[in-house]
């Protein structure tokens, strides 16, 4: 396929929903799965490290790759690695195993969202329909995580948590399937043995850019928070709340309704006040959520209506956040929109996996550590985008 159209929307919103999908489905039967490999909550919390880590790593180099190659092979490829390690998975039978087909796994993941992003950008007319744009992506990303932690719960009541795996396995041939026949190129692969200025040369260019930095580090916080959180919560909700897998996942998509409320008021809102005051906005939400939760746990008020009310405030900051500041960050080097994406998302990725390792070490099996970690988290996130996103004088 040479055309250089633009791509269906809706075709680009289900495949960028593969790598949060891939994250989120497996939540709620990580306590079913610790028992029955015999590890410890901690141990099984690793999922969510092995899984940032191979997102941050193929992210980086993803997108490089789309800018140079195109990005339709980048994202067949990628779909094809996905549905491989999905499977490995399914028949894990130690802890080593699942880890390393979970890393795979992501490592097949990372395209989708990179390279979902990169061709709404190429066929966007400026930042602010760039922004409209991976918004509409973002309620993938978004619903993704809604859809997913309730299907994943209900393969776990019924089939085992393995099955989870299998059906991821199946999900994503049915996207290769369809994006090999439907997915069109978007962007003319660049000549040589190059990309543009060449990856190092092009990262060094975005992290030299005091708003790309300032927008990636200021969002990568953020989701750090949000790895936290579902590093500690699906444990919380089993261990002190009692929750089977089923319940959990009706939780865990309450929390993910809120980043679609945080996507649907960007949507709303993003052509009125501009992206760039909706990232502020939505760093000011998910602000509150870490001590609003330290007030619960100090005045003994846990429950799972108080605990899950406040993480989706979390959420829905994300929501308000992130597609816009990855439609700003990307505007800066059109040329190098791949490149941007791919490090965007690789940084989101790599500070998230270390959240959720620094969690796995914390975690006391109460929510005190998890709440004045996110008290950190979200201060760090402030300082990044009120001081380093300012322009330049």
């Amino acid at each position: 396929m040479t055309s250089y159209a633009k791509p269906n929307i809706g075709l680009l919103m289900a495949v960028t929903a593969v790598a949060s999908f891939g994250a989120h489905v497996f939540s709620p039967a990580m306590p079913a799965a610790a028992r029955e490999l015999g590890v410890t909550p901690g141990a099984m919390q690793l999922n969510f490290t092995i899984y940032a880590a191979g997102l941050a790593v193929g992210h980086l180099f993803v997108g490089p790759w789309s800018d140079r190659f195109g990005r339709r092979p980048v994202m067949l490829a990628s779909l094809v690695l996905f549905v491989v390690a999905s499977f490995g998975a399914a028949f894990a039978d130690n802890m080593g195993s699942l880890l390393a087909a979970r890393l795979f796994q992501a490592l097949g993941a990372s395209a989708t969202p990179v390279v979902g992003r990169a061709m709404a950008k190429d066929g966007a007319a400026d930042t602010t329909d760039a922004a409209r744009q991976i918004a509409v992506l973002g309620l993938a990303v978004s619903g993704s995580p809604v859809l997913a932690p309730l299907i994943g719960g209900l393969i776990a009541e019924f089939t085992g948590w393995r099955g989870i795996f299998q059906f991821m396995a199946w999900f994503a041939l049915s996207m290769l399937a369809i994006c090999y026949w439907k997915l069109p190129e978007t962007r003319r692969p660049a000549p040589g043995g190059a990309v543009e200025r060449g990856m190092i040369e092009g990262i060094g260019v975005l992290l030299r850019t005091r708003q790309f930095r300032g927008y990636m580090l200021g969002c990568a916080v953020a989701v750090g928070a949000v790895y936290t959180l579902l590093a500690t919560l699906p444990f919380i909700y089993a261990e002190v709340l009692g929750l089977s897998s089923g319940q959990i996942g009706a939780c865990l998509l309450v929390l993910a309704l809120g980043f679609t409320l945080g996507v649907f008021l960007s949507l709303r809102l993003v052509g009125r006040v501009g992206p760039r005051s909706m990232v502020v906005a939505g760093s000011l939400v998910g602000l509150t959520a870490g001590p609003m939760l330290l007030i619960v746990h100090l005045t003994g008020s846990l429950n799972v209506v108080t605990v899950t009310a406040a993480s989706a405030l979390l959420l829905t900051g994300n929501g308000m956040m992130m597609p816009n500041a990855m439609a700003v960050s990307m505007a800066g080097e059109p040329r190098l929109a791949g490149t941007a994406s791919g490090l965007f998302a690789a940084a989101l990725q790599f500070i998230g996996g270390i959240c959720a390792a620094v969690t796995s070490m914390i975690y006391d099996h109460s929510l005190l550590p998890t709440a004045l970690f996110l008290v950190v988290l979200c201060g760090m996130g402030q300082f990044f985008l009120q001081y380093d996103t300012r322009p330049s004088t």
